[in-house]
């Protein structure tokens, strides 16, 4: 079935729609080489580079590759957007001799995990992840509102509050966070005066990560206001102060699938890439 896959396969971002992988195919002896019908395994190994911290450990390198080959298998189209930026990252390091050096080593990494992909009742997974949980990953179902990512499950990950980047904050200025909020909602209306009766948390899933948001006259998704902030994450708390408004936010990432720092954490307790996938995604098959 792979192989079927494979000849269609493209490069691709990840899924669901929260993070990006640029991707592209490198022709090292011959230079810069683009094409849409490259198998996908020869996408890997920038994927890969470019998607999780290089130092951690080789067992959760070969988690993620799985992940990425398996987004890939299931998303079969991507916008000329991302592969100009896939371009832009390949002459900025076409003479790289360590990039290129790290490029082979991913690429033998990858063919150790021997094309495995995540399948969920016969379907490939929209096989997500993060830098770091809020200490417990997110369900799918609960999330997406939607049985189809019930493969997402809510599973512990409190090694995550061991990173530096668990929890931080985030203040804004007042008067600029009233400017920057009417700009990217219109209909909003929202007041410096009124500001903290207008900014309030509707609703949380199960492991804090907010879902929807007032936002003046408007409601938003938690997702949608976390990135029109640049906050780590949608897991936070407001606090309102005289001249700030402060977000606290928990974890860095949407929270669902595979914690890179968990997972990281996990490998070096001996965990197997393998293993790691089936903590994260208990109800998904990998084959």
């Amino acid at each position: 079935m792979r192989r079927r896959w494979k000849k269609t396969a493209l490069f691709v971002l990840s899924a669901i729609g929260i993070p990006i992988l640029i991707t592209c195919c490198f022709q090292r002896q011959k230079g810069l080489i683009f094409s849409k019908e490259k198998c996908i395994e020869e996408y890997l190994p920038a994927m890969l580079y470019l998607s999780i911290n290089q130092s951690y450990e080789i067992e959760v390198l070969k988690a993620q590759a799985v992940l990425i080959r398996t987004n890939c298998y299931r998303v079969h189209n991507a916008s000329d957007e991302f592969f100009k930026k896939a371009e832009e990252f390949y002459k900025r390091n076409i003479t790289n001799i360590e990039v290129q050096r790290q490029l082979d080593w991913l690429e033998h990494l990858i063919q150790t995990t021997d094309e495995k992909v995540l399948m969920f009742r016969g379907n490939l997974c929209s096989a997500a992840y993060h830098k770091v949980s809020a200490g417990k990953t997110r369900n799918g179902e609960e999330t997406m509102m939607n049985e189809e990512f019930a493969y997402l499950s809510s599973v512990d990950s409190s090694l995550d509050t061991n990173s530096a980047d668990y929890i931080d904050s985030f203040s804004f200025n007042k008067e600029t966070f009233v400017i920057c909020l009417n700009e990217s909602y219109p209909q909003a209306h929202i007041t410096r005066e009124a500001l903290e009766s207008q900014i309030k948390i509707l609703s949380t899933d199960e492991v804090g990560y907010v879902l929807r948001m007032q936002v003046g006259d408007v409601e938003v998704g938690g997702e949608e206001f976390r990135l029109k902030l640049n906050l780590n994450s949608s897991c936070f708390t407001v606090e309102n102060y005289e001249n700030e408004i402060v977000f606290v936010c928990k974890g860095v990432g949407h929270g669902l699938g595979m914690s890179q720092y968990g997972a990281n954490l996990l490998a070096k307790e001996g965990y197997m890439y393998e293993e790691i996938l089936k903590y994260y995604f208990p109800k998904a098959i990998i084959e």
